[in-house]
């Protein structure tokens, strides 16, 4: 049967090493949470020297995330016409309502819809890449859905991924 101090020690140096593997532990964060989006957008297209076709678009937005709360959202892209859809290929950033943000690469398509000038996104990501603040070393992958009137660039916006940060 172990003494009384041979108990206190072990216990002591539990505590101890709980103490420094806990706080370790809690700075790690978690490594992947559920990232959800609903945005109201307005795209400005128009001609851009920058873009292969000649062609792009600028879109801001408003809404609210289940991760940062109130958002929002600006974007720039190349948009290519390809057969009967729009291919667009840009830059996306999103910002907390702390002031930080998310930023990465997105891309899709535009796709007819039957009540035309209305397309609706096919096949669209936002691969994220980095950001600013909380999110300075975030990645991550978010699936886009959404429509967009081609006319007026009033459009619609569902965003559905993980984020790590």
């Amino acid at each position: 049967m172990p003494s009384f101090s041979s108990l206190k020690r072990t216990i002591t140096s539990v505590i101890a090493v709980a103490g420094l593997t806990l706080p370790l532990i809690a700075l790690a964060g978690p490594t992947n949470v559920p990232l959800k989006a609903s945005v109201v957008t307005q795209e400005k297209m128009g001609l851009n020297p920058d873009c292969p076709s000649g062609f792009g678009g600028t879109t801001t937005g408003t809404g609210k995330s289940t991760q940062m709360g109130k958002i929002l959202f600006a974007a720039s892209d190349c948009i290519t016409p390809v057969d009967n859809h729009y291919a667009f290929i840009g830059k996306l950033t999103i910002t907390a309502a702390n002031g930080d943000k998310l930023s990465g690469d997105y891309s899709g398509s535009l796709v007819p819809t039957d009540t035309v000038p209305v397309y609706s996104f096919s096949n669209a990501t936002f691969q994220i890449t980095g950001g600013t603040g909380q999110y300075s070393k975030a990645n991550g992958s978010v699936e886009l859905q959404g429509s967009q009137d081609i006319k007026t660039g009033k459009g619609k916006l569902e965003a559905d991924g993980t984020i790590s940060y």
